[in-house]
């Protein structure tokens, strides 16, 4: 079945999924593919929000939350909200050596 992702995802190793060639190519270092647009994970692979991808079989209770069936409404990604002024990073001076009577950890 597809899904539709509804946050950032990281699969662990060993997931078995179905993928179209880009998503594949792009993740090849970590994909071993068993024919017919399906892979088993190698290692961790991370999908964004909104891809879509296969998983066959049943899903892990766990992955209720951040997937959605392909035929649901696409979700719509927050853009980046960008202070009107940035705010100039705060200065770092030096302590000033003390003046007059030295301490211990002076001498």
């Amino acid at each position: 079945m597809r899904y539709r992702l509804t946050s950032l995802v990281v699969l662990p190793a060993g997931s078995p999924l179905t993928l179209t060639e880009s998503q594949a190519s792009a993740r090849e270092h970590a994909l071993r593919s068993m024919g017919g647009g399906e892979y088993i994970a190698m290692a961790p692979v991370s999908f964004k929000v909104g891809e879509i991808i296969g998983y066959p079989g049943d899903l892990p209770a766990s992955w209720g939350a951040v997937l959605c069936d392909d035929d649901a409404p696409p979700v719509a990604v927050p853009a980046v909200v960008q202070d009107a002024a940035p705010q100039a990073a705060p200065v770092i001076t030096p302590n000033k050596p003390r003046r007059g009577r030295a301490s211990k950890v002076d001498k």
